[in-house]
This record gives structure tokens, C-alpha cells and sequence, in this order.
């Protein structure tokens, strides 16, 4: 199971705000958040090692 963090993508970008709007923008915490790419090779990287849970992400969202 990959328990992933905030990964870059255009997920904010579709995201719904309070009132059923599309927010339109980044938020500052997917700005700086994993590209997927990284993510991506980290995932690579715990399938060969055959672990079965993993949690990827920074600091504070691991510890989350």
C-alpha cells in the first residue's frame, strides 16, 4: 500500500472551494510539494525492496 503526501499535480487547480467554485490555482502547499516524478521513482524503489506499506512524503506528512 503507498500512502502518498502532497505530490505536485493539477489536482488544486480543480479543486472545489466552499461555494462549488474551481479554485483555479496552486495552493502554496502543492507549489512546493514532491514532483511526480520523484514520487514516482520512491515507489519504484519500495517495490523492489517488496515492502508492503510505505508512506512517501515529507517530513510532516509521514509523521500525519
Amino acid at each position: 500500500m503507498v500512502c502518498p503526501g502532497y505530490i505536485k499535480t493539477n489536482l488544486p487547480y480543480n479543486a472545489l472551494l466552499g461555494n462549488g467554485a474551481k479554485q483555479n490555482k496552486m495552493d502554496i502547499t502543492h507549489i512546493h510539494a514532491m514532483t511526480p516524478e520523484v514520487c514516482a521513482r520512491k515507489i519504484a524503489t519500495v517495490i523492489r525492496k517488496h515492502k508492503e506499506e510505505v508512506y512517501i512524503g515529507g517530513r510532516k506528512e509521514v509523521l500525519a
